[in-house]
């Protein structure tokens, strides 16, 4: 449960799903040569945006460490998430290569 920013200074904003979604769509082709040179023919990516739009942690697969989470966090981090007040947003995102 979200309850917003008690302080009322603002500040509680979160992406949205269409903003994850669209950024994710528009850049998944990054990923693809992690993937590929793993064999790993899903991924479930669970990740933290900060207000920033910088990509702060991912966990692929359930693993938060080794070489397939590293090579999809360095892709992330210039996925160009936009700018926001508030606070981290965590998001999942998930996609099969055929």
């Amino acid at each position: 449960m979200d309850l917003g920013d008690v302080s009322q200074g603002g500040g509680d904003a979160i992406l949205d799903e269409g903003t994850i979604d669209r950024v994710m769509r528009a850049n998944y082709r990054r990923l693809v040569p992690c993937i590929m040179g793993r064999g790993v023919p899903t991924i479930e990516v669970d990740f933290v945006v900060q207000p920033t739009g910088r990509v702060r942690a991912v966990r692929v697969n359930g693993q938060g460490k080794g070489p397939l989470p590293m090579c999809i966090l360095n892709q992330m981090q210039s996925f160009g998430f936009p700018t926001y007040k508030g606070k981290n947003t965590i998001a999942s995102w998930s996609m099969s290569i055929r």
